[in-house]
């Protein structure tokens, strides 16, 4: 017969196998179950959320479109009422191109029609500077702010147009907007155009949209060039010289990218059209905003799935324990018999 010590060290050898590997397939079959369950559950739910947010963007983004295209409609309309007609204007600017004018051109001097600019200045209380130029170039009259007045013609000579000027002002490279409308003679024909600038300042106040949507939403219009002319939030961090930093200047529009923003934070963003213009607008959301809930729900689910495996494998010890035991005895027990 084996002596009781060598007897009793390999039936503790065997014992403990026994219970590790009893342990080993608790485990597996109780805990991977359901952390697989788990993790395809938070992806499948981050995918979720992510087309909503998504959507959410897009949907934003294409309102804030429609509103800056409302808004600058309106300005230019305010603009063509005061040019659509209005023989006076005609007659000064064909005046001072040395053209034949008839009797409306003998009262249409240069001060009479920044007269007028200048009650209509005052009256629509929008524009910085309204000006009167002839397409040579010339200024024919101008009233409000008169630096930096841009007489090149607009892209579309017939209605009107906006354009955004990069100025070097103090403060860095800032835009400013111009807004043109022809002045029509007699033979239906521009022989003028009205103009009016606005300072990024004023381009705000005439947008009236608010520095964020729904939380930290953040947007920007963008020129062809991809610089930024507008940002809804305005900081000294947008560099209105350069394009702006974002993979979504070379996707197509309606396109979303996560990337990170000037200031270093995690965003996705989506890029639409502005209908009519040749900018493009930009809306961005913080991913902490936009996922935070679900990144807490899973830090949460994570948490209690550790300590759901500290309580298994305690209980799976024990289990193992009670269970080994009387067959190690039993095993024991049949040798000393054999």
């Amino acid at each position: 017969m084996a002596p009781p010590e060598l007897t009793t060290t390999t039936d503790l050898g065997r014992r403990g196998r026994l219970s590790r590997r009893l342990l080993a397939w608790f485990l597996l079959f109780s805990l991977f179950p359901l952390l697989v369950t788990n993790a395809i559950g938070y992806r499948q739910s981050e995918g979720i959320i992510r087309q909503l947010v998504e959507r959410y963007l897009t949907a934003i983004a294409q309102v804030q479109a429609q509103h800056v295209r409302d808004r600058t409609d309106r300005a230019i309309l305010l603009l063509q009422a005061v040019a659509a007609g209005n023989e006076f204007l005609a007659a000064g600017a064909l005046r001072s191109q040395g053209l034949p004018t008839g009797v409306m051109g003998q009262a249409a001097s240069r001060i009479e029609m920044e007269r007028l600019l200048g009650r209509k200045l005052d009256e629509l209380k929008l524009f910085d500077a309204l000006y009167l130029f002839t397409p040579d170039g010339a200024i024919a009259a101008s009233v409000g702010l008169r630096e930096n007045l841009s007489t090149s013609l607009p892209a579309h000579e017939a209605t009107g147009s906006l354009s955004a000027i990069l100025l070097s002002t103090p403060r860095g490279v800032r835009p400013m907007f111009r807004l043109v409308v022809p002045v029509h003679g007699r033979q239906s024909v521009p022989v003028a155009f009205l103009a009016a600038t606005l300072s990024l300042d004023g381009f705000r106040d005439m947008l009236q949209a608010p520095d964020r949507l729904a939380g930290h939403v953040e947007s920007f219009i963008v020129d062809a060039g991809g610089r930024p002319i507008f940002v809804s939030h305005p900081h000294d961090s947008v560099n209105y010289a350069e394009p702006l930093v974002t993979p979504l200047l070379a996707l197509p529009d309606g396109a979303h990218e996560q990337y990170r923003a000037g200031d270093g934070a995690l965003v996705l963003g989506t890029i639409v059209a502005l209908p009519d213009y040749e900018w493009r607008l930009i809306a961005e959301a913080q991913t902490d905003e936009a996922f935070g809930a679900l990144r807490r729900l899973g830090s949460l689910s994570l948490l209690l799935e550790l300590l759901l495996v500290a309580v298994l494998i305690g209980t799976a010890v024990v289990v193992s324990r009670d269970v080994v035991a009387p067959l190690s005895r039993l095993v024991h027990a049949s040798r000393r018999v054999a």
